[in-house]
């Protein structure tokens, strides 16, 4: 399973994990007024969310019908690619208008103001252990946004610089990073523990690049352990 899905479920989980009442609560009451609101705005971001993958998937396969009458093959694959990214990890294609991006950011910000204002809710309460799971949940939560921040910047091309040797690193939305230079094409995985975006040679091998993403420079460590600096191209 893709990262993005493990956090999108491991942020359902964790709502899941709250089936008890916090030890702030009076023993003769099973009642969690936290808890309530945390799963209604969990009931509505899951039905909001649906609702907005569901418009994003409709406007997509009606611009590959479009491009298909046409019969404009290259045309039809860059919009399945991007949808397949899309169906895979909710990445919201580029070929939509931005305002599709500002909607998605707006339903998930209204799931992590709930798990904030649970967090306070449960520490006001002296219910720590419960606090505990809130604040882990919100960081699931917005590793998910951080994951969609790091891949729209990464797609596309860049260019790599390590002393004489050059070479252009197009990365796609299907997952794979082209090494033009070498003619040879990779996958690429973001990992935020390891701070760093690693393009898989095999066997464990690979370079990567640091993150955060500066598109003016960003530097990276090749295979061999030499540093080397990436730049976008416009």
């Amino acid at each position: 399973m893709n990262r993005f899905a493990d956090c999108c479920i491991a942020c359902i989980l964790a709502c899941g994990l709250l089936a008890f009442a916090p030890s702030g609560f009076a023993e003769e009451s099973n009642e969690d007024p936290v808890k309530a609101k945390l799963e209604l705005a969990q009931k509505n971001f899951q039905t909001e969310i649906e609702k907005f993958n569901d418009s994003v998937k409709e406007l997509m396969e009606k611009k590959v019908a479009v491009a298909r009458k046409t019969g404009n093959k290259p045309v039809v694959d860059g919009l399945n690619v991007e949808l397949n990214a899309f169906t895979r990890d909710e990445t919201v294609p580029t070929s939509v208008p931005v305002t599709f991006q500002r909607k998605q950011a707006s339903i998930r910000s209204k799931l992590a103001d709930a798990f904030e204002v649970a967090v306070k809710e449960y520490t006001k309460l002296g219910a720590d252990a419960e606090a505990k799971q809130m604040v882990d949940a919100l960081k699931t939560h917005q590793q998910f946004d951080e994951l969609a921040a790091i891949r729209k910047t990464l797609i596309g091309a860049w260019h790599l610089k390590l002393g004489s040797y050059t070479s252009n690193l197009i990365f796609h939305a299907d997952g794979t990073v082209a090494y033009t230079t070498a003619k040879k094409t990779f996958k690429w995985v973001i990992d935020l523990d390891a701070g760093h975006v690693k393009c898989n040679f095999g066997d464990g091998r690979g370079d990567t690049i640091k993150l955060p993403l500066n598109e003016k420079g960003t530097t990276g460590i090749n295979v061999n352990g030499h540093e080397f600096v990436v730049t976008k191209q416009k």
